[in-house]
């Protein structure tokens, strides 16, 4: 069996995709899947693994807005299953009528394009070109990719009647090993994500402010990441103003985007992460801080509960007086309490979310779209 990938882009900058998809192809490769991805050239694609791995990738030079150069190249590619990652964009577009044009069955991934915040954005192209092909896209894709429960019930409530697979992100269990002994006095609170105004980067600057400065005097506020168009980002740079205006230099540090073993070592010497975002269809980010060892502070915008569940980290309703109290809570408990919430955390990772659980379920969902005489997966409904 042959799996075509079809992605705008690879690039470290373009957030969960980019890592996401290399480590399901690189596990699904090891289970015997050939595979090809498709996508766009960029500055700095996460590229290295997949060509490690002898995986087929494509890379297309941008041309145009509309993407014809990529569906000149897409309409000669062939496979078994085609998966689409994201939605919105013109190339998807083309794969999925090449899809169609050629009776290939094909899986969307919208990865969170289709939650509540993304959508109430630039309403009115998105409502367009859900009228002209994402509705008609969406409705005869052979299944559509969700990374939670929550995620699949919004895709529900727009009327999508396609079946749904509901399978989470993996994580390479090995590429984050359990380091986690910090005797430091000082602590960090870590954000590792994009700086853009879904995320709440604002929000979690003013509620930092207003804690006491006797309760985080040995606590910084690290901030890792750039904005939507880089670190010229006009968001980044009014963050960027907003930290000087409100003399916090001292204890919040913006630190740009971090890569590979970089970023591995800022969750490795937080003591706590938070991402106080407006919502996010699984947030990788959350499952590697938790998976090195990490508290997580995040918002009902995601599909984490079970931090509340298990009693491992604080999952909050999106404002800032909620942020407040659990960011206070958090730094005030005992260095030994962080650490057991930290460990427990990682357990649920490598239980629940390990790549050899994912791609088993993602081989599985190929092989029953290709023959459906095959027992339908207990995860899609």
């Amino acid at each position: 069996m042959k799996v075509v990938h079809s992605i705008t882009s690879l690039d470290l900058s373009a957030g969960g995709p980019s890592r996401s998809l290399p480590n399901i192809c690189i596990g699904l490769k090891r289970k015997g899947v050939n595979q090809q991805i498709v996508t766009y050239n960029s500055k700095n694609p996460n590229s290295e693994k997949v060509i490690k791995e002898k995986i087929d990738l494509t890379l297309i030079q941008k041309k145009n807005k509309i993407g014809l150069d990529y569906k000149k190249i897409i309409e000669g590619v062939d496979g078994d299953v085609f998966h689409l990652h994201n939605l919105w964009n013109p190339i998807l577009h083309w794969t999925a009528k090449h899809c169609r044009r050629k009776n290939i069955p094909y899986v969307i991934s919208p990865r969170g394009t289709l939650e509540p915040w993304p959508l109430s954005q630039k309403k009115l192209k998105k409502r367009v070109s859900w009228l002209l092909y994402q509705k008609k896209d969406l409705s005869r894709a052979s299944c559509i990719h969700s990374t939670s429960e929550s995620e699949a019930r919004n895709i529900r409530n727009l009327g999508v009647t396609t079946p749904i697979a509901i399978i989470p992100n993996g994580i390479n269990i090995d590429n984050y090993p359990y380091l986690k002994i910090n005797n430091d006095i000082n602590k960090t609170l870590l954000f590792l994500s994009r700086v853009s105004p879904k995320k709440g980067v604002e929000t979690l600057i003013k509620v930092w402010k207003s804690i006491p400065d006797h309760i985080k005097s040995n606590w910084k506020l690290r901030i890792v990441g750039e904005g939507d168009k880089g670190l010229d980002d006009s968001y980044y740079l009014s963050i960027k103003k907003l930290i000087r205006d409100s003399e916090l230099s001292n204890s919040v540090v913006l630190a740009g985007p971090k890569y590979g073993i970089d970023k591995i070592n800022e969750y490795k010497n937080a003591n706590l992460f938070v991402l106080p975002t407006n919502s996010e269809n699984f947030g990788m980010v959350i499952a590697e801080a938790m998976v090195s060892g990490v508290p997580v502070i995040t918002t009902s915008g995601t599909p984490w509960k079970i931090l509340n569940d298990k009693k491992i980290g604080w999952w909050i309703e999106n404002n800032g007086n909620e942020l407040k109290n659990a960011i206070v809570e958090a730094i005030s408990l005992t260095e030994t309490a962080r650490l057991h919430k930290g460990v427990e955390s990682r357990k649920i990772i490598i239980e629940n979310y390990s790549m050899d659980v994912v791609t088993s379920k993602y081989n599985e969902l190929y092989n029953w779209i290709v023959d459906k005489s095959i027992r339908r997966p207990d995860f899609i409904f």
